[in-house]
Order: C-alpha cells, then structure tokens, then sequence
C-alpha cells in the first residue's frame, strides 16, 4: 500500500534534499566511472545518519536496453521507493527522467501511465546525459514534455552549465525556455556554476530556481573551468572557493528566494570521462562526500537552513511562484 501524496503540510519542516539519484548509470560503470549506482535504502541510511528527511530522486541514467530513452529506469524507481521499500516510501519524492530529443512520444505515452497510477512529483532532465540540446525541449515534438508537467502540475529539474561548457545544457536556453513558458515550474541545477549575469536572470524569472547540488564539487569545478579558460570573460560570484559553508552562505544572501539545497547523491563525487559535444570530452575527477554537503547546509543559521531546505523546495514543488 501506497503512503499518502505528500503535500506541502505533510513536509512542514522536514529537511528536503532536492536532488538525488536512484537506480544505476550503467554507461559510468561500463566506462569505468564512479559512482555508478544508489539504492532507495542505501540512501535512507545517509539521510538517517546526516538528519536529512525527504529526498527528491529520479533515475541515475538510461539503460541501454530500454526500448526508449529511460523506460526501464522510470519504472524500477517507482518499483523500488513504493513496492521494494514501502517502510521507506514518504521519504521520497519520485521524478520521472525524460530526453526532450528522442522517441518523445513512447516516453510520454509510459510516463503519463506512470504518473496516473503512483505518486510522481517532478520531471528530471539531463541534457548532457542523453546527448540532447536542452532547445529541443522549447520546440518541435520536446514542447509535449512542457505540455505533460502542464497537464499535471508538475515542476521540472535540469541540468544546467553556462554556455561553452557543454553542447547540450545551456543555462541560457533553459532560462529563455522558462521566460516563455510561465505555467512551468524549473529548478536548474548546479548553482549555475556560481556565474552572476545567470544567476541575476534566473533570480528575475517568478518560476525559476536554482539548487547547489553538489556544491563542493561545483567550486572545485569552476576553478577548474577558469583556469582553462572555458568561463573565461563571464562574471562569477566573488566566493571562498575552497569553502561550500561559505558558498552556501552567500549564494543565500545574494538570492534568499531562489536557492534551493540538494546533495547530488551518490554524484557528491564524480569521476568519469563524459561526452560534454560531438567531438569535445571532459575528464572529471572531483571528490566530495555527502557529509560535505550536509555540512555545508547544516552550518548555516536556522532561518537559512529553513528557507533553503523546505520553504523554497516546496514551493517549487507545489505551484507556488517565488512572488
């Protein structure tokens, strides 16, 4: 039996993380990448030890074998939160994941039976994973997905890089999509790489947010990206870069309603080589922990920790604009 849909007064002061993975990303482990895989159980022993409450989570990757982008991975998610683990269940907020590129109609057609007949929250979706330009998703058969978060109130989480640092992701495009499409609710993901002239955009945009997950490797990463020139001319934030306590601080000071926390789970680290456009690839080797991201958040005063860990989550997830 099913826990009853969560609503916003059944997650009053609960500590939410906003961005988790459940399943496995068989693509990392074939290419010898870490981490590769997380089990709703494996993540309810971190919450328990960390004192986090509710996660949202959605499928770590496609499998190949699925006769269209996530089909598999969408239902085992469901199967292992509401059948494999129901004593864990109103501790997660399932997403569906959805390529906005390929086989668009199969997935919406599996999807919608999804959603009618459990408990699904939310709409993920990775445009660098599958190789799609988030565009697609503002144009052309991608626009049904739109239409289905639409039809069931449902807010979306992408990925989300500045422009240069993928093909695929671009924050920009994600934004002009938002700005066009007000019915929509979208968090983007990575604190945008902490790149100001976005981040003011997206503060501007009334359902539009912004999550940190995973905010050490995120700082790491961006140093990275400046000294190879990849962010080279764009304004960043003026941050500690070796310290996420401080990060997190101040990304909260600067956009008190726009942030969201979220832990990235298992993706804390990240250690692959990723397809980032036709011919351009990123070796990554960023190690963080989860305790790390919980440590960052839980270092804030309480008022912070609120806002970001429940208040701003939930509006985000239950139509509520951010004014």
């Amino acid at each position: 039996m099913q826990p009853p849909r969560h609503t916003p007064a059944s997650l009053a002061g609960k500590v939410i993380d906003a961005h988790g993975h459940i399943g496995i990303h068989s693509g990392f482990y074939a290419a010898g990448g870490y981490p590769y895989c997380q089990s709703v159980e494996g993540l309810y022993y971190r919450q328990r030890a960390a004192g986090v409450d509710v996660n949202v989570v959605f499928p770590f990757g496609s499998h190949p074998s699925g006769a269209f982008p996530y089909e598999l991975d969408n239902r085992r998610l469901l199967k292992e939160v509401y059948e494999f683990c129901p004593e864990y269940a109103e501790r997660f907020l399932p997403f569906l994941c959805l390529d906005p590129g390929g086989q668009v109609p199969e997935q919406l057609a599996a999807a919608r039976a999804l959603i009618q007949a459990q408990a699904v929250y939310g709409i993920k979706i990775n445009p660098v994973d599958c190789r799609s330009p988030i565009r697609r998703l503002g144009t052309g058969a991608g626009r049904a997905v739109l239409e289905l978060a639409v039809e069931f109130d449902l807010p979306l989480v992408i990925h989300a890089v500045p422009q240069g640092v993928d093909e695929y992701s671009t924050a920009e495009d994600i934004l002009d999509i938002a700005a066009a499409e007000p019915r929509v609710r979208f968090c983007l993901a990575h604190a945008l790489l902490f790149h100001l002239d976005l981040l003011d955009q997206a503060n501007r945009l009334a359902n539009v947010w912004v999550d940190t997950a995973a905010i050490k490797i995120q700082m790491e990463l961006t140093q990275q990206l400046i000294r190879n020139q990849t962010l080279r001319g764009r304004r960043l934030m003026d941050l500690d870069w070796h310290d996420p306590r401080a990060g997190i601080r101040q990304l909260a000071e600067a956009y008190p309603d726009l942030i969201i926390w979220g832990t990235d789970s298992p993706a804390y680290t990240f250690i692959t080589r990723r397809q980032q456009g036709n011919d351009q690839w990123f070796d990554f080797r960023l190690k963080g922990s989860y305790e790390a991201e919980v440590d960052a958040l839980m270092a804030q005063d309480t008022a912070t920790i609120r806002r970001l860990a429940n208040t701003n989550p939930l509006n985000w997830l239950f139509h509520e604009r951010r004014r």
